[in-house]
């Protein structure tokens, strides 16, 4: 039973965890999109901001017991 608790209480730890990883990661990719973007002349920054954006599709979050 003492094992049982000490698992589940662990996952919320681990949950939170992995969430920031996510926000993290997707703060790099916004990051480096844009600046890849301000490289660009103004000629050509919009089609390759909507072709990074096409390859590195992020989902909408979602909020916690939400169903897709």
């Amino acid at each position: 039973m003492t094992t049982f608790f000490a698992v589940t209480t662990a996952l919320p730890a681990n949950s939170a965890a992995a969430q920031r990883d996510i926000l993290k990661f997707e703060a790099q990719i916004v990051e480096n999109r844009l600046a890849l973007i301000s490289m660009c002349d103004t000629t050509r920054a919009e089609r390759v901001n909507q072709y990074l954006k096409k390859l590195t599709y992020l989902p909408p979050p979602t909020l916690t017991g939400e169903q897709p």
